[in-house]
């Protein structure tokens, strides 16, 4: 997966880790930085047209 396939708003940035089988999200909110890790078995496919869907539902 390419950065420019995932990197979206809310998230400033999103990078995927295949070699650990997750992705790190982060975004900021109020001038706060945050910073989420979500392993590839937490979701339920690794498609790249659905998984921001998915990432965001992780994201209170």
């Amino acid at each position: 997966m390419q950065k420019k396939d995932l990197t979206c708003p809310p998230f400033d940035i999103v990078h995927d880790y295949p070699e650990y089988q997750n992705i790190v999200v982060m975004w900021t909110e109020n001038e706060q930085r945050f910073t989420k890790v979500i392993f590839y078995s937490q979701l339920s496919s690794l498609n790249p047209d659905t998984m921001l869907e998915e990432i965001k539902s992780f994201i209170p």
